[in-house]
This record gives C-alpha cells, structure tokens and sequence, in this order.
C-alpha cells in the first residue's frame, strides 16, 4: 500500500510541474518585460457572401496574419494543432457570430531577429447593423474586429502590419452588392473580464478594426423596384384614354396595375426585415399607390357622371327602360325646375347648354304638348352637361396625373440619389 501511495505522490508532483511550466510558457513574455508586446495583423479579405438583412450578418473569408516582435522563440518552422494553445496566437480572436479556421494546424516561423508569424484562414459569419432607411438606396458601414481577449493593452498591443492595413480582394463583392475598403484603424475596447458579487472588473483591450463599405448597386432597384411600379403607373395613366363607356376594361387595367405593385411589396421586401420605421422603398409605394388610388377615383367619378348623362338621355327619349313613378317624379321636378329661375344647368365649355335643344322636332310634333317640350330640352340639356363634364375629367386626368407623377419622382429621386 505504501508503494502505491508513493506512486501517486510522483505522479501528482510530475502533473504540478508540468502545469507550472506550461504557465511559465504561456506567460513568460508579460513577467519578463515590464512593456506592452506589439503584434502586428495583416488582414487579406478573399470573399464575403450571403449578406443577410434579416439577420443582420454576413458570411466572409479572410486571411489572417500575425507577427510578433521579440518572440523568444527557437529559430526555425514548426507546425501546431489550431486547438493547441500557443502565446500569443491563440489569444487573438475575430469579433464575430461564428469563425470557423479553414486549416487544421497552424505553421508558425521565427526568424533571427526573433519575429515569430503565423498565418491562418478562417471562415466567418459576422455581424452589422445594417441602416436600411434609405433601402433600396442603402449605403451600410460593416466592421471587421481582430481584438486580443486575454492581454489589456497594457501587456499586449495590436497594431497593423503597414499602413495600409486590411486589403480587399477586387472579386470580393456578392452579386447583389458592392462592397469596398473604407479604412483600417488601431482601437481599443473595454470589456468585463471578472464578476464578484458587488462589482465588476474591467480592462481595456486592444483590437484593430477593418471598415467596409457596402452599397447596392442602382441597376438593382432600377429592375426590381421601379421599372415594375412605373410600368404599372404607365397602365394607370394608358386607362384614361380607353372609352369611357368600357368600365370593364378600365377597372381591369387598373386592377393588374394594383397586382404589379403589390409583386414589386413581395418580391423586394422578401429578404427585408420587418421595420417600424418607413424606408426610401415604402414612400415609392405609397406614392405610387396614392397615383393608382387617384385614378380609381377618375374612373369611377367618369363612370358616374356617364351613368347620369346615360339617365337623362334615356327621360328625355321616354325610354321604357325607366321606371313610371321615376320618370314621373323627375318630369314634375323638371317641370318645377322650368318655371323656376334656376331652370338652366351649369355652363360647360364657355356656353349655356339651354341653347344647344331649342329647336327640337320630336316624332309627333303635332301631338307634343308645350309641357313635353320643356321637360324633354330640360333633360337633353343635363344629359349633355354631364357628358362633357365626364369629357373634361378624362381630359385633365390624361394631362394632370403625368404631370404630377414625374414631378414627385424627381423631387423623390433628387432627395434620396443626390441629396
């Protein structure tokens, strides 16, 4: 038994020694130098994709650089697992949702000067608060943070490696967005690094930060967004000079009109998040749908007035199509209305309509009596007031709803594109 304890013991001793060493291993650059150690990143951004806006990320690869001064490491290549703790490779991590290195080991050189660097690739899915208050015009300002969690600044310094800082593949962009270098700058972050029950330590750290500028090309909501609504706007403005007779055929113009716009809300705002505040994209749809509701507005009135110019014309005939007490009740209206002074109907086109029915010779003339004549002018008169005045919307609407509409789509252009 005491054979066996005595093993033990060495074994215990031999496992203490060993983590004794691995710490001074770890730690032997901080107890040794009283100065901050400088590491230098190199950032080598080879593709980005998959930039989504629901979930405010997108996906990257890039190449990472690290070279340290005054290492005190043999001279010489060696190769090391990723998960193999190593000062102060490991130590120096990409601020993002998911990083995910592409290689297994990790190859890291010393030189004579005593510079050690290690060079690895890593995949990454990081995050960005995209601002999509001017979408589809949105311009957004993406950061890539390379930050050092183990060592404030005060051991451990991050610098860049020249003054050009991270560089950008020229092929980087997705299809359906442009993406360039904005700049490349040294930072430090504060962050928590201990919890008690009262307080909170904390400690500044230093990073570098790689800034892109990400930006949709204006091909994209030219075809996606506003070719499909102005077409639709065109069909709304094409209604106005199909017969006003044809309700049908304006209503269903107007209809699939509705339908465009309601594809473009579908198809441009599926990979959108939903907002609570209005975008670039949201008052071009309420523009155009305050033009289209404007026309359904023209179409019906137009139709109205047809129906009413339609009526009167059908009194004045003595069409069976009207109902007995109806045409009756409207003949002594008119007739009250004959022997009054307001007898006359509004003047449309600079006359007086009284004067276009005057001289009327119905089929039985001979038979006619004074009153029918009266009643019969007084509906011919209202029934052409009310054409021409259906005429005069249709004419208006053809000249003020594209006047109108290019207008506020310049100022909208003019304020969202070069503003």
């Amino acid at each position: 038994m005491s054979y066996l304890a005595n093993v033990f013991v060495c074994i215990a001793v031999f496992i203490d020694a060993g983590a004794a060493k691995l710490n001074e291993q770890r730690f032997n650059i901080i107890t040794s130098n009283k100065e901050s150690a400088i590491v230098r990143v190199g950032m080598l951004i080879t593709s980005i994709s998959d930039v989504n806006f629901k979930q405010s990320t997108f996906k990257a690869t890039l190449s990472l650089t690290i070279v340290l001064e005054k290492s005190k490491r043999p001279v010489g290549s060696s190769i090391v697992r990723y998960d193999q703790y190593l000062y102060p490779f490991s130590d120096i991590i990409i601020l993002s949702k998911s990083v995910r290195p592409l290689d297994d080991y990790r190859l890291i050189t010393t030189a004579i000067d005593g510079t050690s660097t290690s060079q690895l690739r890593y995949n990454t899915e990081i995050f960005c608060a995209f601002q999509l208050n001017n979408y589809p015009f949105d311009i957004h300002t993406c950061e890539i943070v390379v930050l050092s969690v183990r060592h404030p600044v005060k051991q451990l310094t991050l610098t860049w490696i020249d003054s050009e800082g991270a560089r950008i593949n020229q092929d980087v962009s997705p299809p359906n967005i442009h993406v360039s270098m904005l700049s490349s700058e040294q930072c430090e972050i504060d962050s928590t690094y201990a919890l008690t029950e009262f307080n909170a330590a904390t400690a500044r750290f230093g990073c570098v930060r790689a800034k892109l500028l990400m930006s949709r090309p204006l091909y994209i909501p030219l075809v996606r967004f506003f070719v499909p609504s102005g077409v639709a706007m065109l069909i709304a403005w094409i209604v106005v000079y199909v017969d006003r007779t044809r309700i049908q055929t304006r209503l269903t113009l107007l209809i699939f009109s509705c339908f465009l716009v309601l594809f473009v809300i579908f198809k441009t705002y599926n990979d959108v998040p939903p907002l609570i505040f209005l975008t670039a994209g949201d008052i071009w749809i309420i523009i155009c749908s305050l033009f289209l509701f404007l026309s359904f507005i023209e179409v019906i009135l137009a139709h109205v007035l047809m129906n009413l110019s339609r009526k009167h014309l059908m009194l004045a005939n003595k069409d069976i199509a009207i109902r007995a007490e109806s045409r009756y009740r409207r003949e002594k209206h008119a007739l009250r209305e004959a022997c009054s002074n307001n007898s006359q109907p509004p003047s449309a086109n600079g006359r007086i309509l009284e004067k276009k029915h005057v001289e009327v010779i119905l089929p039985s003339a001979s038979s006619t009596s004074n009153s029918e004549v009266i009643v019969h002018n007084y509906f011919r008169r209202w029934s052409d007031y009310y054409s021409v005045m259906a005429a005069r919307l249709d004419l208006g609407a053809r000249i003020m709803l594209p006047v109108v509409f290019i207008v506020v789509m310049l100022l909208y252009f003019l304020f969202y594109i070069f503003l």
